[in-house]
Order: C-alpha cells, then sequence, then structure tokens
C-alpha cells in the first residue's frame, strides 16, 4: 500500500513544526529555570506546551521536561513527584506496573475461587 505523497509532505511538516515548537518551549522553560522562577503556575504553563509536542509526532523535548522536574525537586518535591507520576502515566510507562497489577488480582481471585468479573 502506497502512501499519498499529499499525506507525507503533511506529515513532514507537521513533525517539523511541532519540533519548532518545541525548541522554543524549552528555551523559555531552560531560561525559567536559570532564573530561579518558582511560580509553579509560570513554569506548568511553560512546561505544558514542551509536553505536548512530546506526546506527538516529533516526540521533541523529553530531556528538557526531565531537567524541569528535577527542577521542582529543589523547591517543591511534592508538586515535582505529583507532576512526574503524571508524566510517566501519560507517557504510558507506568503501563506494565498496570498490567503486572492485574495479572496479580486475576491470580487472588482465582486462588480464592472468586470471580473477577
Amino acid at each position: 500500500m502506497e502512501l499519498d505523497a499529499d499525506f507525507i509532505a503533511f506529515c513532514k511538516q507537521s513533525v517539523a513544526l511541532e519540533q519548532r515548537m518545541a525548541k522554543q518551549a524549552g528555551k523559555r522553560l531552560n531560561e525559567a529555570m536559570r532564573n530561579n522562577i518558582q511560580d509553579i503556575n509560570v513554569l506548568d504553563r511553560i512546561a505544558d506546551q514542551l509536553f505536548d509536542t512530546m506526546s506527538g509526532l516529533s516526540g521533541a523535548g523529553e530531556r528538557t521536561y526531565m531537567k524541569y522536574i528535577k527542577y521542582l525537586e529543589t523547591f517543591n518535591p511534592q508538586v515535582a513527584k505529583e507532576t512526574k507520576d503524571a508524566y510517566e502515566d501519560i507517557m504510558g510507562y507506568k503501563i506494565h506496573v498496570a498490567y503486572a497489577a492485574a495479572r496479580l488480582a486475576k491470580k487472588i481471585t482465582q486462588r480464592t475461587g472468586r470471580s473477577s468479573r
């Protein structure tokens, strides 16, 4: 099956746009961290723009986002943990834990004779 040339061109343009957006948001986030900005609302607005590009076609910006989480740890460990947990959930990095928990629950219910349905 051959893909349409217009579709391929559109995808390339979309990836390029996301990469530019990630670069701009990454620069702003790095600048905010260099200037020791600690207003969570300001940081989150910038980081959200970067995060949006990470889950898109280009996947750009992940290293800067992890640096942002480390920066949050320096002055607000609780927000850093919440941000990291949300990041891992959204990016699917914890899916293996959910599968393991489901398998364990199934084994437990089978041993006790209960139905999991």
